[in-house]
Order: C-alpha cells, then structure tokens, then sequence
C-alpha cells in the first residue's frame, strides 16, 4: 500500500512500512504530549455521552441539585425514567437556604427517593453528576458534613424501601434532564 503526504507543498509518496509506522506513532505521540505540555487539549478519546435505558424491571432515577453561592440558595430536581426512556414520574423545586453543593445535591437526591417511596417504586438504579454525593452515600466519610444527617437519611432511605443494584456516577450531558430541572426549580 502506498501513501501520499504533503511535503513543502508537494505530494510526496510514503510507503507503509513497519519503520515509517512506527515513526509516525512515535511522533503523533510526541507532538501530542508536547501540546498537553503547553497547556493545549491532546487528542482524547471521545466516547458518546448519552443518557443509557436501565434494565426493563429497574426505573432509572436521575437527581440534581443547583446551588447559588451569593444567596445561598439553590435547586433540585429528579427524573425517573424506565427501560424505554419514558419518564415515570419527575419533579423540580426550591430550596430557601442551602449551605452548599453537597446540600443541593442530597436534597435532589432525597426529593427523588421520597417521591419513589411516595409511588410505591423499589427497584432502582441512582445516577448522579456529584463524585461527592456519590462517595458520601457509599461511605461514612462525610456524615459530618452540614449535609451529613440528610445524607444518613438518604442512605437509610435506600436501605430500607429499595432495591438498588446501582448507584452510577455519569457526566454532565447525561444528567441534563435532572440538571435542568433544577434549574428550573431555583428560577
């Protein structure tokens, strides 16, 4: 197999060796950890990121908080979905006074759970946008945090009327059904 490359302005043939291979990896790596050096973006791998169905017996529950730090206050908001994408049941509100992001996102994430409880709904999965949140529900480490008894709640909460096989840490672009409700629920 033959190659073609622009050389100062000339299409120079290339011939696809094991050597020239190699080289051409070694420099494509070069030049992109050069970039990464410099402050500039390499070449990442791009996964699509997209909201996923859960299993057909499992609702998806998907939670939010949003917090302003001027005024201290924020907004949550959940959506439960089921394994064709269909939502069951969401919701968005207001919260007067929140001390932080944590607090937003527990408060999300509890107004999500209550509402499930609320429709008799057990079989869950959770995701979230909040690494925090998601370590304090596994862990003890943030029971004394401002948040801390709401999150002890929420873990009780878990325990006691669900059966939850996950609890999934997803990026932005997934959790935006949640993310704008809560937006909407501090506007």
């Amino acid at each position: 197999m033959q190659l073609r490359f622009l050389h100062r302005k000339r299409l120079v043939p290339f011939a696809c060796t094991k050597k020239n291979s190699a080289v051409i990896l070694l420099w494509k790596w070069w030049s992109n950890r050069s970039r990464l050096d410099h402050g500039e973006r390499g070449l990442t791998a791009r996964r699509e990121q997209r909201w996923r169905v859960p299993p057909s017996d499992i609702l998806k529950m998907n939670s939010d908080g949003a917090f302003v730090q001027e005024t201290m206050k924020g907004g949550w908001g959940f959506v439960a979905r089921d394994h064709q994408g269909e939502a069951v049941i969401a919701g968005a509100g207001r919260i007067a006074a929140v001390p932080d992001v944590l607090t937003a996102e527990a408060s999300a994430c509890a107004k999500a759970l209550q509402a499930a409880t609320d429709f008799g709904i057990s079989r869950i999965q959770l995701e979230m946008d909040s690494s925090i949140l998601k370590q304090a529900l596994l862990t003890p480490s943030f029971d004394l945090a401002a948040s801390g008894m709401l999150i002890r709640d929420i873990r009780d909460l878990l325990h006691e009327h669900f059966i939850c096989n996950d609890i999934i840490l997803i990026p932005r672009p997934c959790n935006s059904v949640a993310h704008e409700l809560a937006r909407l629920g501090i506007s």
